[in-house]
């Protein structure tokens, strides 16, 4: 609106039924629910961390980088609630949630990506145009919101409307492609056989988590600034932040990190054990070079002692292997 543009804050009640190009808050956020929400993500990074350090999946990097934007979205939110004058704060926060979820979509695709090669037993140019349009589709949406932000909140009516256009193709890129991913992982469970359900549940799920967080940021952008999502803090944090949450709990869940550490095991063999009691026995983290004794979390035996061997180190690895 341009009887707002001067306006230094981003609190900007609207008393008609109107859409405001400007995400202005219809509420002062609640500290205290902001804080509780980043400190959820900080025990979700934390737990994603140690789960990714015991599979050495690096690929979940990807995770921790979007759970720590989120922590750090959250926490800059419940400031917010000292001084309404903070809007660069409250930019930054906005840009921080978007950043966050579509780090959440890159994984999915790359882990999406990885599942299909498993299935079929080697790359194809289907997974590499798969992963290749997904890092694509979250890098564009992320900068898209980086661009639009500080448009958004100009003093010029002409560059508010370009940021407003700006936001709804990034979200609208979020959802078309959380989309796809769902269908693709829905295709691929179904097409499959044996069943596995581990692996379409850890991808179906984030997959439909975006899809509800970019349907609700759309909804936010488009709908007038009274209705109730721009005006219900409740339904930010049900539509919105819990969505996030949900994505990353279910991989902490499901341990993702070892769930999709293929390791050339045929899939007839994974798939029959499939949350059976001898569950270890199918699914190991990485062991330890073949100079160390012992590995975490579990042992795994290491070379047998070849004729010849200092008689020491061959006391050592019988007493292992007789203990494991």
């Amino acid at each position: 609106m341009s009887s707002l543009s001067t306006r230094d804050t981003y609190y900007a009640p609207f008393a008609r039924h109107a859409e405001a190009t400007t995400p202005y808050l219809q509420y002062i956020p609640s500290l205290d629910v902001a804080y509780g929400a980043g400190g959820v993500f900080a025990a979700l990074f934390l737990a994603i961390l140690a789960l990714a350090a015991l599979a050495r999946a690096r690929v979940f990097g990807v995770a921790l980088v979007g759970s720590a934007c989120l922590v750090v979205s959250m926490f800059l939110r419940g400031s917010l609630a000292r001084d309404m004058g903070r809007v660069h704060m409250y930019e930054a926060s906005l840009v921080l949630e978007t950043c966050g979820a579509n780090a959440i979509l890159l994984l999915a695709v790359l882990l999406l990506a990885r599942w299909v090669q498993f299935l079929h037993g080697a790359r194809s140019p289907f997974t590499v145009l798969l992963a290749a349009a997904g890092a694509a589709a979250a890098a564009s949406a992320g900068s898209l919101e980086c661009a639009a932000i500080p448009l958004v909140f100009g003093a010029s009516e002409q560059r508010r409307h370009v940021g407003h256009l700006l936001r709804i193709g990034a979200m609208s890129v979020t959802l078309a492609y959380s989309g796809l991913g769902l269908l693709v992982t829905a295709w691929k469970a179904t097409a499959s056989a044996p069943r596995v359900s581990a692996e379409a549940a850890a991808l179906a799920g984030p997959f439909a988590m975006l899809s509800v967080w970019a349907s609700f940021m759309l909804a936010q952008a488009k709908l007038p600034a009274t209705s109730a999502a721009s005006s219900s803090e409740a339904a930010f944090y049900l539509l919105g932040v819990l969505p996030l949450g949900l994505a990353l709990l279910l991989w902490v869940a499901l341990n993702a990190p070892r769930l999709f550490s293929h390791k050339d095991l045929p899939l007839t063999h994974r798939a029959a054990a499939r949350w059976s009691g001898h569950y270890d026995c199918h699914y190991r983290y990485p062991s330890l070079p073949a100079d160390h004794d012992y590995s975490y979390p579990v042992r795994v035996p290491g070379p047998a002692p070849q004729p010849g061997s200092s008689g020491r180190r061959d006391k050592v690895q019988q007493a292992v292997l007789r203990y494991s």
